[in-house]
């Protein structure tokens, strides 16, 4: 099955935004979404709207939904508005710990490398299923993490997992 073309993008400007991070932490890096996309678009694009919505607006989505999501975040305070720099961005412990998971795998024939391992993989040999693999492992890991995060063991078996609440505000 092809990968419809926005979601090749969107993979692609993630892997690479998220491998740079990585590469850097914890020293904060401005990212600026066209250095990403000239990074990661290897191959010709044949349309030049196309490649226009890459530059000037499928990054700067890509880096937001990363933001919102937690897997990075930047001083937001420190954009300009004739700039699409992403100053100061960073992975969250989040992003980090997905980054440096290696897969739970039962059989051992299985990929054990790290997901960065495989990003950057991805990246270099430009395997466009490979690399949907990857930031689709990545995602889902991130969910399973959210998924522990938010629920704990339950204390009496017949009523299921609790939720975690946030502490009270006290006004």
């Amino acid at each position: 099955m092809m990968i419809p073309r926005n979601i090749d993008v969107f993979n692609r400007i993630v892997a690479t935004c998220m491998l740079r991070l990585y590469e850097t932490f914890p020293v904060p890096l401005d990212l600026q979404p066209s250095n990403i996309v000239m990074q990661a678009i290897t191959e010709e694009v044949a349309d030049e709207e196309e490649w226009f919505s890459i530059l000037t607006e499928q990054a700067s989505a890509a880096i937001e939904f990363l933001a919102k999501e937690g897997f990075l975040r930047y001083r937001a305070d420190f954009r300009s508005m004739d700039s699409d720099t992403f100053p100061q961005a960073q992975l969250t412990m989040k992003g980090l710990a997905i980054l440096g998971e290696v897969p739970v795998a039962v059989d051992e024939s299985k990929d054990r490398r790290t997901l960065a391992e495989q990003l950057r993989e991805g990246i270099h040999s430009g395997a466009e299923q490979a690399l949907k693999n990857t930031v689709s492992t990545m995602f889902s890991a991130a969910l399973g993490i959210g998924f522990v995060l938010l629920f704990r063991p339950p204390v009496d078996n017949k009523r299921g997992p609790t939720l975690i609440r946030p502490p009270a505000v006290k006004r």
